[in-house]
């Protein structure tokens, strides 16, 4: 080992990894003459291969750094978030997903415009872009983590690095190079998981459970379950079941009605039968890797227990202190590629689904509704790149104010993406109610808005007071003011929409005409 804590070897892997993935963006690049070909890749992609990278594209390096750390310091607690997510994002999928096939849309966006008026559109379409850019924000702020945890690199060299990377590849190859590469990438993330895994299991001494058997001995597997706390519904408690189960309630929501980064990928295929097969495959690979990287976590605290108190690392960083100390090179270097490869997708996605709605929802709705697919494209290439230098900004903004609470990936990425929670509920507004109209739609946002700000105030605040405010409550409180909100509106004024409703509620959907699969 050098004194950066890898070896040279590790840093050619890396490197390699850095030319190949930057080798099939640029492979896929094209000149694109069509909105339809670079942002949903035609509409045409596989089944398969869209499932992937919709789990790759939610897993973020967020999950890789966040998971084995809250279970290295907390236990598995917060497991049940994604065994929930499992099933309830089926469920979304049939509430929401026929009416953006049956529209022919490319963000969800174009349906409140169809479905409320003009308006509702673009404060959505804001509140997404805003929203969504401080989660890939928070995303490049975990990957400095990892690269602090291993090579002591500072914050602010990754986040540029990696996110000035993603981004030149991104504006050049689209949808199709972001698709294959995740496919690509979701290889490497397997064998440096099963890499990591087997290392631990053959150091621990009690085998394969051995990690599971350790953190039930010390109360430290499923610590809340034992505490009443954990069954109330107080914002206080930092886990609680109810808060657990609604914060994935309303991500599952705003994922399949009004998440561009996820619905970018679904539209991305033929037709509905096939977008379902691809969510069904993303509903069984997403909670299964979270189980494994539980799994990881739980066994690098029994490693870590085991030494005194004085050289333990920190939740966020135990991983890779782990990897970079116990593994020999180049394996350091493979699974930091793997790493890198969950931050790669997401990050990329995201950019791209920022394009698209700043392209289609406000450079073509208002500034320049004559423009042609080519105009459209190159604006949309253009916005790629700026949308990758504001995160990158606000992304050296949130690792500096995150290190200064001592708050753990997880706990600062659920704070941060809070405000997605006011989205979902406007959705679901539009397509269970036929008397919701935009003047319900746009209170229950600003109101549900203005709670989160403050709720995020306040949580930072309490972290400085000492008495933790819940970080899952912080985003369950926006989503239950807006769905309080808007509903109670509807409930209060019994006009209907003067609007025609046809194809856009559950009450008036039709069946879409019949197609053979491609």
């Amino acid at each position: 080992m050098n004194s950066s804590g890898l070896a040279l070897a590790d840093y050619l892997v890396l490197g390699l990894y850095f030319v190949v993935v930057v080798g099939l963006g640029l492979g896929f690049s094209r000149r694109h003459t069509s909105t339809e070909g670079y942002l949903l890749g035609g509409r045409c992609m596989p089944w398969w291969a869209i499932g992937i990278s919709y789990m790759m594209t939610l897993l973020s390096t967020i999950s890789m750094v966040g998971v084995p750390g809250e279970a290295y310091k907390n236990g598995i607690t917060n497991v049940l978030a994604p065994l929930f997510g499992g099933v309830l994002s089926i469920g979304c999928f049939f509430l929401f997903i026929r009416f953006y096939f049956q529209a022919g849309t490319f963000t969800p966006f174009q349906y409140l415009e169809r479905r409320f008026g003009g308006h509702c559109q673009p404060v959505a379409a804001m509140v997404y872009c805003l929203s969504r850019g401080l989660y890939l924000s928070t995303v490049l702020y975990a990957a400095a983590k990892v690269f602090q945890g291993t090579c002591h690199w500072p914050p602010a060299i990754t986040i540029i690095l990696v996110g000035g990377m993603g981004m030149v590849y991104t504006a050049l190859g689209g949808l199709r190079a972001i698709v294959w590469t995740d496919f690509v990438q979701f290889l490497i993330l397997g064998g440096g998981l099963a890499a990591v895994l087997a290392k631990i299991i053959v150091m621990l001494p009690d085998g394969s459970f051995g990690g599971w058997a350790f953190a039930a001995s010390q109360d430290h597997l499923w610590p809340d379950f034992k505490q009443p706390a954990f069954y109330s519904f107080s914002p206080f408690v930092r886990l609680t079941l109810w808060a657990i189960f609604f914060r994935a309630v309303g991500d599952h929501i705003f994922y399949k009605s009004a998440d561009q980064m996820v619905l970018q990928q679904i539209l991305a295929t033929p037709n509905p039968r096939r977008a379902f097969r691809s969510v069904i495959m993303a509903a069984v690979l997403g909670p299964g890797t979270m189980l494994i990287l539980y799994w990881i976590g739980l066994g690098i605290y029994q490693y870590y227990s085991q030494m005194p108190a004085d050289v333990r690392p920190t939740a966020d960083l135990a991983l890779f202190r782990f990897i970079s100390a116990e593994l020999p090179a180049p394996m350091p270097g493979l699974i930091l590629a793997a790493m890198l490869s969950a931050l790669v997708s997401t990050y990329n996605a995201g950019i791209t689904s920022l394009a698209t709605v700043i392209t289609k929802d406000f450079y073509f709705r208002f500034w320049r509704p004559q423009a042609s697919e080519l105009i459209q494209t190159r604006f949309s290439q253009k916005t790629t790149v700026l949308s990758g230098l504001g995160i990158i900004l606000m992304s050296l903004v949130i690792s500096k104010l995150s290190g200064s609470v001592g708050g753990t990936v997880m706990e600062s990425s659920g704070v941060w993406m809070s405000l997605l929670q006011v989205l979902g509920p406007v959705f679901l507004l539009g397509v269970t109610t036929r008397r919701a109209t935009a003047r319900h739609v746009l209170i229950a946002m600003a109101t549900g808005t203005a709670a989160t700000v403050a709720m995020i105030v306040y949580y930072y605040w309490s972290k400085f007071q000492g008495h933790e405010f819940g970080f899952h409550a912080v985003a369950v409180t926006g989503f239950f003011v807006t769905m309080a909100t808007g509903y109670g509106l509807v409930w209060i004024d019994r006009r209907g929409p003067c609007r025609d409703l046809d194809n856009l509620t559950l009450y008036t959907l039709r069946a879409p005409p019949t197609q053979e699969d491609r």
